[in-house]
């Protein structure tokens, strides 16, 4: 915007520079835990690969909080937030209109009276 860019071509702009490093970081998060989220224990050392556990409920839970946590975040930070850039600039343009109109309309009155 600081280069002289419409308020939509901006956000446009910048919604895809931001969208791959967003959406990668996010992915990786919410793949990393999906074991977590089923219940998946991994031992290495022993070489098994159970589902279920002692300590699982608690894990799964706390998991699928962060998943829906980064999910949400996502999708506020592709979409809410550019949404909220361009509906602040509409009105930033609303505003400086009225004004401007309300400015020209008592000198216009004062020229023809």
């Amino acid at each position: 915007r600081a280069q002289g860019a419409a308020p939509y071509d901006a956000v446009i702009r910048t919604c895809i520079q931001r969208a791959r490093p967003v959406l990668l970081t996010k992915i990786t998060i919410i793949l990393a835990l999906l074991p977590m989220v089923f219940e998946v224990n991994v031992d290495l050392i022993h070489r098994e690969v159970t589902v279920g556990g002692n300590s699982g409920a608690f894990w799964s839970q706390m998991a699928t909080a962060v998943v829906a946590g980064a999910a949400f975040a996502t999708m506020l930070t592709l979409l809410f937030t550019p949404a909220l850039l361009l509906l602040q600039a509409r009105a930033g343009t609303r505003w400086r209109r009225w004004r401007e109109a309300r400015v020209r309309a008592p000198a216009i009155a004062g020229q023809s009276a």
